[in-house]
Protein backbone atom coordinates (compact mmCIF):
# COMPACT_ATOMS: atom_id res chain seq x y z
CA UNK A 1 0.00 0.00 0.00
CA UNK A 2 1.24 3.54 -1.24
CA UNK A 3 1.56 6.11 1.60
CA UNK A 4 -0.99 9.41 0.80
CA UNK A 5 2.20 11.71 2.11
CA UNK A 6 4.14 13.87 -0.62
CA UNK A 7 6.99 12.01 -1.34
CA UNK A 8 9.56 14.44 0.03
CA UNK A 9 12.99 13.94 0.71
CA UNK A 10 13.26 15.75 3.63
CA UNK A 11 10.85 13.13 5.31
CA UNK A 12 13.95 10.93 5.70
CA UNK A 13 15.95 13.52 7.99
CA UNK A 14 13.51 13.44 10.86
CA UNK A 15 14.79 11.21 13.61
CA UNK A 16 12.65 8.80 15.89
CA UNK A 17 12.86 10.94 18.97
CA UNK A 18 11.01 13.41 16.70
CA UNK A 19 8.59 11.39 15.35
CA UNK A 20 7.97 10.09 19.28
CA UNK A 21 7.79 13.81 19.70
CA UNK A 22 5.28 14.28 16.97
CA UNK A 23 2.92 11.66 17.81
CA UNK A 24 2.22 12.84 21.53
CA UNK A 25 1.49 16.49 19.82
CA UNK A 26 -0.93 15.15 18.01
CA UNK A 27 -2.37 12.58 20.38
CA UNK A 28 -2.78 15.34 22.81
CA UNK A 29 -4.57 17.53 20.01
CA UNK A 30 -6.94 14.65 19.41
CA UNK A 31 -7.26 13.59 22.71
CA UNK A 32 -8.27 17.52 23.71
CA UNK A 33 -10.16 18.50 20.65
CA UNK A 34 -12.70 15.00 21.89
CA UNK A 35 -12.99 16.44 25.09
CA UNK A 36 -13.86 19.84 24.21
CA UNK A 37 -16.40 19.48 21.79
CA UNK A 38 -17.90 15.74 23.02
CA UNK A 39 -17.01 15.84 26.51
CA UNK A 40 -15.77 11.97 25.85
CA UNK A 41 -12.84 10.08 24.70
CA UNK A 42 -15.58 7.54 22.68
CA UNK A 43 -16.44 9.41 19.69
CA UNK A 44 -12.34 8.68 19.05
CA UNK A 45 -13.38 5.59 17.69
CA UNK A 46 -15.20 7.18 14.82
CA UNK A 47 -12.92 10.41 14.57
CA UNK A 48 -10.03 8.57 14.35
CA UNK A 49 -8.60 9.44 10.89
CA UNK A 50 -9.08 13.23 12.09
CA UNK A 51 -5.42 12.16 14.37
CA UNK A 52 -3.90 10.64 10.50
CA UNK A 53 -4.98 13.68 9.55
CA UNK A 54 -2.87 15.45 12.48
CA UNK A 55 -0.08 13.44 11.71
CA UNK A 56 0.20 13.73 7.96
CA UNK A 57 0.07 17.82 8.55
CA UNK A 58 3.23 17.35 10.95
CA UNK A 59 5.29 15.87 9.12
CA UNK A 60 4.86 18.36 6.16
CA UNK A 61 5.82 20.99 8.64
CA UNK A 62 8.32 19.43 10.18
CA UNK A 63 9.70 18.29 6.41
CA UNK A 64 9.59 22.05 5.22
CA UNK A 65 11.66 23.06 8.40
CA UNK A 66 14.22 21.05 7.54
CA UNK A 67 14.71 22.17 4.24
CA UNK A 68 14.39 25.95 5.50
CA UNK A 69 17.25 24.78 7.74
CA UNK A 70 19.20 22.73 5.49
CA UNK A 71 19.12 26.09 2.86
CA UNK A 72 20.07 28.69 5.46
CA UNK A 73 23.07 26.89 6.66
CA UNK A 74 23.79 26.02 3.16
CA UNK A 75 23.63 29.95 2.65
CA UNK A 76 25.62 30.62 5.57
CA UNK A 77 28.21 28.62 3.74
CA UNK A 78 28.67 30.08 0.94
CA UNK A 79 28.47 33.25 2.40
CA UNK A 80 31.49 32.05 4.55
CA UNK A 81 33.60 30.26 1.97
CA UNK A 82 32.77 33.95 -0.13
CA UNK A 83 33.78 36.25 2.71
CA UNK A 84 37.40 34.18 3.23
CA UNK A 85 38.00 34.66 -0.63
CA UNK A 86 37.61 37.75 -0.50
CA UNK A 87 40.12 38.15 2.17
CA UNK A 88 42.51 36.30 0.71
CA UNK A 89 42.57 38.53 -2.67
CA UNK A 90 42.90 41.68 -0.59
Amino acid sequence: MKSRIKKNSWLQDITPSEYTVGIIKCTVRFLLILYLFYESILPAILLFPLWFLYMKEWMEEKAIGKEQEFRRQFRDSIQTMAGHLRQDIL
